[in-house]
């Protein structure tokens, strides 16, 4: 019964009422409340890693589709990506107070790779509006220096 937590065969509690005590024991799923189990890891790492393909195809179809004259619907999914991207990281800070958040490494990483992706979106708008093809691939190259990020995380 290696990486019990990691399973979820891990519950602290049998039922949730007022009756009910706290210790650790192996969920049975016949006899256990569903909603006393713990949250698990696997389906969380499985979901982050398919959330970050999504955005890494995202990021390169964007790359590749680059239209200096129109803003995209690629260029709209991969905007909502990073909009979900920093709701999720402000949600983190808020949940772990700064002190926390900041001591992660990746934390940080994480912050670096929104505020690329903002600089990115202000530029776009502003190419776009003034109609600058100069200004716009300017927002294409803050966009290119999100792979510096991206990749390695």
């Amino acid at each position: 019964m290696k990486n019990c937590s990691w399973d979820g065969r891990i519950s602290f509690w049998k039922s949730l009422d007022v009756d009910g005590s706290k210790k650790p024991h192996f969920y049975n799923k016949r006899k256990a409340d569903p909603f006393c189990r713990l949250r698990v890891p696997k389906y969380q790492k499985a979901f982050e890693a398919f959330f970050f393909a999504s955005l890494l195809a995202l990021y390169y179809g964007v790359l590749i589709e680059r239209d200096p004259f129109h803003f995209t619907y690629m260029e709209g999914a991969l905007i909502v990506f990073f909009i979900a991207f920093a709701v999720d990281e402000i949600s983190s800070l808020r949940d772990a107070g700064t002190a926390f958040y900041t001591a992660d490494f990746w934390s940080i990483w994480d912050l670096c790779i929104i505020l690329i992706a903002v600089g990115f979106l202000v530029v776009r708008i502003i190419g776009l509006v003034k109609d600058s093809d100069a200004i716009v691939d300017i927002a294409f190259d803050i966009l290119s220096l999100e792979a510096l990020l991206l990749i390695p995380r």
